[in-house]
């Protein structure tokens, strides 16, 4: 899992020992040096960046949740030097030397004779040291006033005792990124320190994200609660600065990752004038439900090709190794094909703990009781078995993602009302991305009120809203389903924004995070020019 907790993190997180004696070049892309006026002022103080702004530095890996795996980290940078052009960002790459091998000979090809891209092999450095999955989690970049990132260490993954993995990642793979980007003006900045959190979900740096106007996002997962919020406050001061107006709070605690970049994403629109060219994507299962319902007979599992695998056998490996998956897959194929009898034990039980029964043990119950096999259902479904299943509300699925569902529209209006106070010109623009969701039962209230219950949330199928934006590219995790594919790319090109695919399933999605979470982007901007009345 994309876990932050700690005592799963040294079980779950794969860790690899990478090449003490990687060779580094001092060399950095030369527009960081002398950045065109084309880039953005930077905003009021120090502060997170937008990801509208252009992309200084790109982290990412090569060890995934499954394992090592450098066609992964190969495709990805060259996804980014082909959106960059000719301001190609500092490429930081954690990787074994084979893979760094891999990745210059791919660029190297791609650059071809190319004086345009004759600059992408001296933007790609090695980074020794410990190999790490989630690079967006162990530290936070934010701007300088000089126009150059200042990276800032999460203390709950940076300090933490010899035999703790997390600490060691965030002290070691830290130093070793500092020792890689100083060279190029990266400065090193006051750690982002733990207020009083029950875990350090709330404090890593996928929690943290900017919109424009100065407005900064932090979620509310794992923050002591009280009455006045003073954990969340103290922490979202840190992140966000002493002005509480540029402050929101991001209700993220009924995810099991609760972090903001799960659910939304800030990307470019390039057919709306500035300040107005932005968009805000949301996670919507309501959009998921209306392009399924639109293309009802096709498979509703729509995976790229694997090597060495058939499609089928990869259907039927994802979806038996991913939990959520797995369960939804059972509730589809119940839909599609009953099984013979309910047993029992569900008989005896009332209708509403039936339905807590089948979400909970559905692919269990069935097994038992002689009914399909809830992976073969995924691998055979249409997108009709879904959209009846979501009728029926078979194992309270559609009950919970129309909770889930609402959850996203109030984040909507409270962004529309924040954005068009910074920006009254404007009329906020936002992109519904396909997405559903699975969790534990549903809480009951009083009076036949339901909510979410906490840190149960995943999704289902690769989550688009965790992406990555360079320049008017923007990279999403491939959604393993061609209804949902094409309704991202219709909206995406609606706005200008040139949309990219990246198969994420085994590197990240099995362990409930994806293309956000397994990279680190790092923003920067011009230096402010002085005004009147500024210090």
């Amino acid at each position: 899992m994309k876990l932050k907790w700690l005592a799963l993190g040294l079980a779950l997180f794969p860790t690899v020992a990478l090449s003490k004696g990687a060779k580094e070049t001092n060399a950095c892309p030369a527009w960081l040096a002398n950045l065109p006026a084309a880039v953005p002022e930077c905003p009021q103080g120090v502060s997170v960046l937008p990801e509208t702004y252009p992309a200084a530095a790109v982290l990412v890996s090569d060890t995934g949740y499954s394992g090592r795996d450098e066609k992964f980290a190969q495709g990805f940078v060259e996804k980014v030097l082909l959106a960059a052009g000719n301001q190609p960002p500092l490429v930081l790459l954690p990787v074994s030397d084979s893979t760094y091998a891999s990745i210059r000979a791919r660029v190297r090809a791609l650059a071809g004779n190319n004086p345009e891209r004759a600059a992408w092999l001296g933007s790609l450095r090695q980074v020794p040291g410990i190999a790490y999955t989630w690079q967006q989690d162990y530290f936070e970049s934010f701007a300088g006033t000089n126009g150059q990132p200042v990276l800032r260490p999460v203390f709950g993954y940076y300090n933490k005792g010899p035999d703790d993995v997390t600490g060691v990642h965030g002290a070691e793979l830290f130093q070793n990124v500092m020792r890689s980007a100083r060279s190029c003006g990266f400065t090193e900045g006051l750690a982002l320190r733990d207020p009083g959190t029950e875990q350090i979900p709330g404090t890593s740096g996928g929690n943290i994200e900017a919109l424009p106007g100065g407005l900064c996002l932090v979620g509310d997962d794992s923050f002591t609660v009280d009455t006045e919020d003073r954990h969340w406050n103290a922490y979202a001061e840190q992140a966000c600065g002493p002005d509480k107006r540029n402050r929101i709070k991001v209700p993220t605690s009924w995810l099991a990752v609760g972090h903001v970049d799960e659910i939304m994403r800030l990307v470019p629109n390039q057919n709306r004038p500035a300040p107005c060219n932005f968009s805000v994507s949301l996670a919507s299962p309501r959009k998921a439900i209306e392009l399924l319902r639109a293309q009802p007979n096709d498979m509703f599992l729509d995976f790229p090709e694997v090597p060495g695998e058939s499609p089928a056998v990869t259907k039927t490996r994802r979806s038996s190794q991913h939990e959520p998956l797995s369960r939804f897959c059972g509730i589809a194929n119940s839909q599609s094909s009953p099984p013979k009898s309910p047993g029992r034990r569900q008989n005896e039980l009332p209708p509403v703990m039936r339905g807590v029964w089948n979400l909970l043990f559905f692919p269990w119950a069935q097994a038992d009781t002689g009914g399909p096999d809830p992976t073969l259902g995924c691998s055979s479904s249409t997108n009709q078995a879904v959209v009846s299943a979501w009728d029926r509300d078979a194992g309270q699925l559609r009950s919970y993602n129309e909770l889930v569902q609402a959850e996203m529209d109030r984040l909507r209006e409270l962004l529309h009302g924040k954005l068009k106070e910074r920006f009254p010109q404007c009329e906020p623009d936002f992109i519904d991305l396909p997405n559903l969701f699975m969790g534990e039962a549903l809480v009951e209230g009083e009076n036949g009120a339901r909510s979410l219950p906490r840190h149960t949330g995943k999704s289902i199928l690769p989550n688009a809203a965790n992406a990555v934006s360079i320049n008017n590219t923007v990279i999403s995790p491939e959604p393993g389903n061609a209804a949902f594919r094409e309704g991202i790319e219709a909206a995406y090109s609606a706005a200008g924004i040139q949309p990219e695919f990246i198969d994420t399933f085994d590197f990240a999605h099995q362990g409930q995070g994806n293309l956000h979470c397994v990279t680190h982007t790092i923003h920067t901007c011009r230096p402010r020019t002085q005004l009147a009345g500024e210090r």
